[in-house]
């Protein structure tokens, strides 16, 4: 039978582990996000006539591939507004891409359009998305949604009007980079929020990574890891 001691010695080591996994691919950069409305330039902040609240870009790598997400976001506003959110240096060969995007409007109604796109060339977007070409993958998916009104989740959710599908990456290379442009178009005074994120998924096997459950792991690892420091110390 394990010692206290012994049972804190597998717990830090399964929470290094964990943190291990997390920052399989530590070099991949810090996501950047941008905006534009109406055609105009992109720039660092949120043009007028809009109001954005938590707005965050992340790149995370995993072993299985990267993930690019654009967090916890509520918009409110109104006609079109673009976030332009790009990461670089992911490693690992891609075969495919996909997206997803879950969001409830509060108020008025709206249609997303998520656009991601891979870059084997590793290039940098930040005032312009993607364009094609033999180094760039892309894919779009479209959803609307309305208060009030049951979409795919319930009242206010967005329903998919276009799949995205899955974009098959003809010629893998790495490091790569990731890039997403959400384009936002919404009716007088409307307001929504995503509620878990828009995500951009390039896989190395074909299998999707599950984020949002690694992250979460990650997270849990580091009290783990105090708890053991301070039992140790105190033995």
């Amino acid at each position: 039978m394990l010692s206290r001691k012994g049972i804190l010695s597998v717990i830090g080591a399964s929470a290094t582990a964990l943190l291990m996994t997390a920052a399989a691919q530590a070099g991949v950069s810090n996501a950047t996000v941008y905006y534009s409305t109406n055609g105009s330039t992109f720039a660092a902040t949120a043009p007028g006539g809009f109001v954005t609240t938590g707005v965050s870009g992340l790149g995370i790598g995993y072993q299985q591939g990267g993930v690019l997400e654009l967090n916890g976001t509520t918009i409110s506003g109104s006609g079109t507004l673009d976030i332009l959110v790009n990461a670089t240096d992911f490693s690992g060969l891609p075969n495919q891409l996909n997206e997803s995007l879950s969001a409830t409007f509060s108020q008025g109604s709206g249609t997303l359009t998520l656009i991601s796109y891979l870059d084997t060339a590793n290039t940098a977007y930040t005032t312009s998305a993607p364009g094609s070409g033999s180094t760039i993958t892309g894919i779009t998916g479209v959803w609307t949604g309305a208060a009030g009104v049951n979409g795919a989740g319930g009242p206010g959710t967005l329903n998919l009007n276009t799949a995205p599908g899955t974009g098959t990456v003809s010629n893998p290379a790495e490091p790569y980079s990731l890039t997403q442009l959400l384009e936002i178009n919404l009716t007088s005074d409307s307001s929504f929020t995503l509620q878990t994120t828009g995500q951009t998924y390039a896989t190395t096997d074909g299998t999707l990574p599950e984020p949002a459950s690694l992250a979460m792991l990650a997270g849990g690892a580091l009290p783990l890891l105090g708890l053991r420091r301070r039992k140790v110390s105190k033995a």
